[in-house]
């Protein structure tokens, strides 16, 4: 049972996107042609023209019959339950405000009921499509709850106290907050196929507000600390992606030199036997297959893939909700403020400022990456080639190193350091006058900026115990963001005051670059990935009120 695109073969397709520019002296002289690019929808049963490659690298046509049939699918659900309790209580006149909250949480998973695949290969869509309840590592039905409990005071300075100590009569306020948190979440489950808590942490938050006599200003200044714990490391995720999908990478590609034979390099033309490609270690595929099938990841992880031959093809479960966590401490500042010179014109602005620092990224894969090179290397896979594809010298050590030990140690290298791919700095302002007289009266104008501080989009790397690792005093910054956005308007009551109208033509982004934003930068320097830049947008709201 072999596909087109298994056991170290592979297919393409030519999409012509111009006609030919086989005689163009440079760059400038390419042209595309609109409307050119047209790529058939296929229909089961037809046939189609292909490149494919086969075990030797070599590029072929080939005529292919294209099969529809179901591939894969999914259903999943989550109940959550939820009780909550708030009391809010005012003492001293008003002047002192305490509230306080507590949440509980219970969460449950439900699952496919399995992944079977019909003789044909299909998914078996009557037998897998149904709920059942998704289980602990203990056999139990995954449940996971928790609680919060939240409290606030604010307090006020007291009217006549403000009129007679404070200059113009400010009004003062302070306030704290100490809160829990949680975050409800579908199963989520480490590379031993344990289930990870939800998400959570806790905040601290304290500041102070002033404001004017007459409400003309209103200041607020507020200082925050957050902890959060068991937050879903998207950074790493693909890292366990690769611990798990090894395996059958490994599997598939010996058996591309099983069905194909293993080309000789040094004798175009003639094929290895296994024991020579392994040096005398081995003869028998099966013997390779059985290691890689029991001997290199912990049992735990091998129970929830449920690997196995079918058809000669090797086909697994998945471990549902696989990811790993991190933690992550940030501290900052907020500044928020409206200012009203007169009753027409009113003026907003925030400032933040954020640090934040990773800690305990993808820990429990420490132990987990330690056994699986100790066990490749016991079964003296460690130093062999991997791959019988011509041209592909890696080993087994090479591919986990590059793929698996690189980015694990490169991510978790920036744990306890600020986090350089987090805005640290950012800032909004808005203004909007409204003619309350004359020919002018009831419209309105006004405009907003939107500023952000520049981020990093990757680092330059060092050797670090024989692994390229980012080096974190070097990094590649993208540029700071400026955006503007206009707006002009007008308003009045229509049917003798009863409906308000209102009309506002906005222009969106019409302060903006033009420049491409760098989102990712390779080690080199050079630019990996961009971003467009925003767009200006013009569109006009028009509302009435009931």
């Amino acid at each position: 049972a072999r596909t087109l695109n298994s056991f170290g073969a592979g297919s393409g397709a030519f999409v012509y996107v111009g006609d030919s520019q086989i005689n163009i002296n440079s760059q400038d002289e390419l042209r595309l042609i609109d409307d050119y690019i047209r790529i058939p929808v296929f229909e089961d049963g037809d046939i189609v023209t292909i490149n494919t490659q086969d075990a030797e690298g070599v590029s072929r046509l080939a005529d292919v019959r294209v099969t529809e049939y179901l591939h894969n699918g999914n259903i999943t659900k989550q109940e959550i339950l939820s009780k909550a309790i708030s009391w809010q209580s005012f003492f001293f006149d008003g002047n002192l405000v305490g509230l306080m909250g507590w949440r509980d949480d219970t969460s449950d998973s439900f699952v496919r009921a399995a992944n079977d695949r019909r003789a044909d290969g299909s998914w078996d869509l009557e037998n897998n499509l149904h709920l059942i309840p998704a289980l602990d590592e203990n056999g139990d039905p995954l449940s996971i709850s928790g609680n919060t409990f939240t409290w606030s005071l604010v307090g006020h300075l007291p009217r006549h106290w403000a009129e007679a100590w404070m200059p113009f009569g400010t009004n003062l306020s302070a306030h704290y907050n100490e809160s829990e948190n949680t975050t409800p979440t579908s199963q989520r489950r480490d590379i031993l196929n344990r289930v990870f808590p939800s998400p959570n942490g806790t905040t601290t938050e304290y500041g102070f507000t002033i404001s004017g006599k007459d409400r003309r200003y209103h200041l607020k200044f507020n200082w925050f600390e957050t902890d959060s714990n068991d937050i879903t490391d998207s950074q790493l995720n693909s890292v366990v992606g690769q611990m798990t999908g090894r395996i059958r990478d490994w599997i598939t590609r010996y058996q591309g030199g099983e069905l194909d034979g293993i080309p000789d390099q040094e004798n175009p033309g003639n094929t290895l036997t296994l024991e020579e490609w392994t040096n005398g270690m081995f003869t028998d595929y099966q013997d390779v297959y059985d290691i890689l099938l029991n001997d290199i990841l912990p049992p735990e992880t091998y129970a929830g893939l449920n690997m196995r031959f079918e058809d000669e093809v090797l086909v697994r479960d998945n471990i549902v909700g696989l990811t790993t966590t991190t933690s992550a401490a940030s501290q900052g500042f907020e500044l928020e403020g409206v200012v009203n010179p007169v009753s027409e014109w009113r003026i907003g602005f925030n400032l933040s400022q954020q640090e934040t620092v990773t800690t305990n990224s993808g820990q429990e894969l420490n132990a987990v990456h330690d056994s699986i090179v100790q066990n490749l290397m016991n079964t003296g896979l460690w130093d062999l080639r991997d791959s019988p594809r011509t041209g592909d010298a890696s080993t087994f050590a090479r591919r986990w190193t590059d793929l698996v030990s690189t980015p694990l140690m490169g991510g978790q290298s920036k744990d306890g350091t600020k986090s350089l791919e987090l805005r640290e700095w950012r800032w909004n302002i808005f203004t909007n006058y409204t003619f309350s007289e004359g020919a002018l009266s009831g419209f309105n104008v006004g405009g907003a900026l939107r500023w952000q501080d520049k981020v990093a989009t990757g680092y330059e790397l060092i050797q670090d115990s024989g692994l390229l690792l980012p080096d974190l005093n070097n990094p590649f910054f993208g540029p700071d963001e400026l955006n503007g956005d206009l707006w002009v308007g007008y308003r009045r009551n229509l049917f003798d005051g009863k409906v308000p109208w209102a009309i506002r033509l906005n222009i969106r982004n019409a302060i903006t670059s033009d420049d491409d934003i760098t989102v990712r930068t390779n080690p080199n320097g050079k630019v990996a990935t961009i971003r467009i830049p925003n767009a200006t947008n013009w569109f006009i709201t028009n509302s009435f009120a009931f």
